[in-house]
């Protein structure tokens, strides 16, 4: 019976269980960047949604008003105060806003089951969400920055990888030291024969002892294997500030999107006042009969413009800080 303990190995053991606690590190880095995927791609369906169910409800307003037109047109028609080319140039817009109507419901529908597959649930669902979009407008660049530096994920896998390559060197280095073991026994031996001067013999003791070896040459073998181990860390100092500039950059262009469309968003909000007060105006100039179908229909096609541009830029706004919140590493579903 033996016992064998290296007690040291050149820090080869110590290096080793360092770099599997900074492997497990980097596994749950890379899980927490696909979550933060995860969640950016589920806030981005989600308010997709909402900008989707205020386009519905847009282009059922616009119906209205083409249904109205169409009306007056038909009544004109029947008390002889129009035309029948008036009527069917306002049967066809209506057919065309009709359209554009039933379209934007079969989007909505489809975005729906998007949004019901990133949930992992049925996607036959029906729902609709909130149309408010809650927009933080206080977003500063250099806590972002600074957030992005010790938060996000994709930066600190690459970090923790240039770690282990670190952590790689010295296993190899290590080699290069001698090993020590303790060695320790007991032997026990017991023999009988039935013949002879001495019938029975027993022996028992304890042995132990300190050895020690070192490897003086293997082919130059552990000069290329710590050349590699060097190779591999400048490659993971590169991966580090690639990632960096990376991430710096795509900071850079999605925080200039963010001002960007908070600027954009006061001013269509102001256009699509503009609008619709014009389309006011000019539906009860029709209805009166001072102004023309056609002066009618480009009033509506703005009004219908303006209020597309308007949610689609209070979209991308929520985007780019959706966006930005992901870099950073601060993203969450609260």
């Amino acid at each position: 019976m033996g016992l064998d303990w290296t007690v040291f190995d050149g820090f080869t053991m110590f290096a080793n269980y360092e770099r599997l606690k900074t492997l497990r590190q980097q596994g749950e880095k890379n899980a927490d960047l696909q979550i933060l995927t995860t969640i950016t791609d589920v806030l981005s369906a989600y308010y997709n949604i909402a900008k989707q169910q205020q386009l519905v409800v847009a282009a059922d307003s616009t119906i209205d008003i083409s249904a109205f037109r169409l009306r007056i047109a038909d009544s004109k028609l029947k008390i002889g105060r129009g035309s029948k080319l008036d009527v069917l140039a306002a049967q066809v817009d209506y057919n065309t806003d009709t359209s554009a109507y039933l379209q934007q419901k079969n989007l909505l529908n489809n975005y729906q089951v998007t949004l019901n597959q990133l949930l992992a649930r049925d996607v036959n669902i029906k729902f609709t969400v909130d149309n408010t979009f809650d927009i933080e407008e206080t977003l500063n660049y250099t806590n972002l920055a600074a957030q992005m530096e010790q938060l996000n994920p994709a930066l600190q896998s690459a970090l923790l990888n240039k770690k282990v390559a670190e952590l790689s060197l010295k296993q190899v280095q290590g080699n290069r030291y001698p090993q020590i073991s303790l060695n320790s026994g007991y032997d026990f031996n017991k023999s009988e024969s039935p013949t002879g001067f001495n019938t029975q013999f027993r022996a028992k003791g304890f042995s132990y002892g300190l050895t020690a070896s070192f490897n003086i040459f293997n082919g130059f073998l552990q000069r290329q294997n710590e050349r590699n181990a060097k190779v591999n860390i400048s490659s993971a100092n590169l991966q580090v500030e690639q990632t960096k500039q990376n991430l710096s950059a795509q900071l850079i262009s999605a925080y200039q999107d963010y001002t960007t469309f908070i600027e954009l968003t006061k001013l269509e909000q102001g256009n699509i006042n503009i609008a619709n007060q014009n389309l006011d105006i000019t539906l009860e100039k029709y209805r009166l009969g001072n102004i023309t179908p056609l002066e009618l229909r480009e009033a509506q096609k703005n009004a219908i413009d303006a209020n597309n541009r308007y949610l689609e830029i209070k979209y991308q706004r929520k985007l780019a800080e959706i966006y930005l919140k992901q870099i950073s590493g601060t993203l969450n579903l609260q």
